[in-house]
C-alpha cells in the first residue's frame, strides 16, 4: 500500500528507529513498520491500503496496542489510483510538506509516485523491481486495477512477480521531482530518496548498481531476469 507519512515533533534518533523495529517484528506487524515506527515515536501518521482485510489488521493492532491506543495512525481503505492518489493525501491533512512518503503497492509504485503532487515529502522509500538491477530503466504499463502477477520458470526453478519498475527507472523520476538516490536496504528492493534541498553535504547521490553489491542479491537476481 502507498503510506503518505508525516513526522511533526523530533527527529528519530537511529536507536530509536532500530527499537521501534525490533518491536515491530517481535510483533509480527511487518506490512506498516515504517508507519509503526513512526506512530512509536509520537508522530502523526496515515496508512492507507487497498485490502480490506490489511486495514481490518491494522485497526486491530494499533487500537489494541498500549503505544498507538489512545491516538492511532488515520487508516484508510482505498485503491489507489493515478488519479485519486491526491486526493485521498489530501482528505487526511498530508497535503504539505512531510517527512516520510513510503510507497509499496506492488503493482503502480512508480505512476503513483509520479502522480503524487499534494504532499512535498523530505524523503520517499518505495520498493523497486529488483530483478532488473541497475540494467534497464523499464516500468509496468500504468493500469489503475493493475495486480501483481507472477511469472514462472520451471526449467530454473524459479519466480519472479511482475509489477512495479526498476531502480534506474525511479532514479530518472527521482531526478524528475527534484530527489537523489542515496542508499537501500541490503537487497536493493526497498530504495531511499532525498529531496536535493536537504542534507546533500551528509546524503550524497549514489550510483544505482551500489544498491545491489550484496552477493546473496546479485545471485538472486541474476537468476530470474531471464523471466
Amino acid at each position: 500500500a502507498a503510506r503518505p507519512t508525516a513526522t511533526a515533533r523530533r527527529a528519530p534518533t537511529r536507536s530509536a528507529c532500530r527499537e521501534a523495529h525490533r518491536k515491530a517484528h517481535l510483533e509480527n506487524f511487518h506490512a506498516t513498520d515504517d508507519a509503526q515506527l513512526l506512530e512509536w515515536l509520537g508522530h502523526p501518521v496515515a496508512v492507507i491500503d487497498g485490502s480490506e482485510e490489511n486495514i481490518r489488521i491494522a485497526n486491530d493492532f494499533y487500537w489494541r496496542h498500549p503505544d498507538t491506543m489512545r491516538i492511532p495512525p488515520a487508516i484508510c481503505r482505498a485503491w489507489l489510483t493515478a488519479e485519486n492518489v491526491n486526493a485521498v493525501i489530501a482528505r487526511y491533512g498530508f497535503d504539505r510538506e512531510i517527512d516520510l512518503l513510503s510507497i509499496d503497492v506492488d503493482g503502480n509504485d512508480y505512476w503513483l509516485w509520479k502522480a503524487i503532487t499534494a504532499a512535498n515529502p523530505r524523503v520517499v522509500i518505495i520498493e523497486v523491481q529488483a530483478g532488473w538491477m541497475a540494467d534497464a530503466a523499464v516500468t509496468v504499463p500504468y493500469d489503475p486495477q493493475f495486480c501483481v502477477r507472477k511469472l514462472v520458470d520451471d526449467a530454473l526453478q524459479t519466480e519472479v512477480d511482475y509489477c512495479g519498475a526498476s531502480l534506474p527507472a525511479m532514479v530518472k523520476l527521482g531526478r524528475e521531482k527534484g530527489y537523489r538516490l542515496v542508499g537501500a536496504n541490503r537487497y536493493g528492493f526497498n530504495v531511499v530518496f532525498v529531496r536535493n534541498d536537504i542534507a546533500l553535504d551528509l546524503l550524497p547521490e549514489i550510483p544505482a548498481g551500489h544498491c545491489f553489491r550484496h552477493p546473496v542479491a546479485r545471485w538472486q537476481y541474476g537468476r530470474v531476469q531471464p523471466l
